[in-house]
């Protein structure tokens, strides 16, 4: 269930947003959050799904005032589908020395899921909902990776609406 207060600050997001003229999507079905949970085999957290069942993104790739665009979930899905098809390339391309290598170099990342939400300036980063191998969620940026820059999707849109420059806005 869905708290009192995201419910108030998702619905203020969006009006804060349509009071901005930024073209929003509808929101989406429970059909179409089951399908697209199905797909990936994952299990949203109740705030994110809630706010898409609200606005499914942006409408083609526009912005708010700074330049931020929420994906809709069909953009997501495509993210999600070509970043499986590179590391599957990688994995095909790269020797099994190479890939422990590789391990070495690369920081454990410890997240289950990570999956691309949204962008700042057509793509420069982006917003990644992950959920750790506690099975918590939080949100992170491309622009330092690993850091937490809000334990929830809710607490990112807090974040978004009182702090921007603290999500790097």
């Amino acid at each position: 269930m869905v708290e009192n207060d995201f419910i108030t600050l998702a619905h203020s997001v969006i009006e804060n947003w349509r009071n901005e003229n930024v073209p929003l999507n509808a929101g989406a079905t429970d059909d179409e959050l089951l399908a697209f949970e199905k797909r990936f085999a994952l299990t949203l957290p109740p705030d994110f799904r809630y706010f898409y069942s609200l606005v499914n993104g942006m409408t083609d790739y526009l912005t708010d005032e700074y330049l931020f665009s929420l994906w809709p979930l069909e953009e997501i899905a495509k993210a999600i589908e070509i970043s499986r098809s590179c590391s599957e390339e990688r994995d095909e391309e790269t020797s099994v020395e190479d890939r422990a290598v590789e391990k070495i170099r690369q920081p454990l990342a410890n997240r289950k899921i990570e999956i691309a939400f949204g962008d700042v300036l057509i793509d420069s980063w982006r917003y990644l909902l992950c959920e750790d191998e506690e099975g918590r969620f939080f949100v992170s940026s491309q622009v330092k990776p690993g850091e937490r820059l809000a334990d929830s999707f809710g607490h990112f849109l807090q974040r978004y609406s009182n702090e921007p420059e603290k999500i790097y806005l």
